[in-house]
């Protein structure tokens, strides 16, 4: 209800570029979420994105459409100026994004290095390592960078990102056979989504796989 206040807002004002942030901020949180459909059809709403916008290319890149993805970074990848956010940053996240993606997690790790300035410009760049070595079996690799995020919640104070720190170091504790830290990562997770939805996807996973604990 927040984001469509904040979009009806936007558009009230006759300012389109801001209405499109809000929805990307929107289907970014309903990926996180684990509601990709609604994602699609926040996306759909946006009016000036195709391939200008990074952000765009990476969501749609999360969603499995790859093309925007592609296009921005056939447009931006050569001749960028080194040392830039666009080099820095927006182009490995991009990169990063195709690659899981393709299901190339090792890749999506190679990728980010770049990015390794920027690491806590926001929690993106951790999030989506944590990610990587999650798929690719490297545990240790996610548990730094989930560890990096919470040991600094002031980046970021109301990012999903933060409290679904808990639950991606429970999973990788639990990849390294640590189930006691699992376990306690699981609980701290659900302690702070205690009051929320029940039936959020990413939320009825976790209780899933915490109910499956050796």
């Amino acid at each position: 209800s927040l984001f469509r206040e904040a979009y009806q807002t936007a558009e009230s004002e006759k300012l389109p570029e801001a209405a499109d942030d809000i929805l990307l901020d929107q289907a970014s949180a309903e990926i996180m979420l684990g509601l990709p459909a609604a994602a699609r059809v926040t996306l759909s709403h946006a009016r000036n994105l195709d391939s200008g916008s990074p952000d765009s290319g990476i969501l749609n890149a999360e969603l499995g459409n790859v093309s925007i993805a592609e296009k921005f970074a056939e447009a931006h990848g050569a001749g960028s100026d080194p040392g830039t956010v666009m080099t820095c940053l927006y182009l490995p996240r991009l990169r990063a994004a195709m690659a899981m993606a393709r299901g190339r997690p090792v890749e999506a790790i190679a990728a980010l290095e770049p990015a390794q300035p920027f690491l806590l410009a926001n929690y993106f760049v951790l999030a989506q390592r944590a990610a990587a070595g999650l798929q690719a079996g490297q545990p240790d690799v996610a548990v730094d960078a989930f560890k990096t995020i919470l040991a600094n919640p002031g980046v970021s104070p109301v990012s999903p990102l933060y409290p679904l720190a808990h639950l991606g170091l429970a999973r990788a504790y639990a990849l390294q056979d640590n189930m006691t830290g699992s376990r306690s990562e699981y609980e701290k997770f659900f302690d702070l989504w205690k009051d929320a939805d029940t039936d959020v996807p990413v939320l009825k996973q976790a209780h899933s796989e915490y109910a499956h604990l050796n």
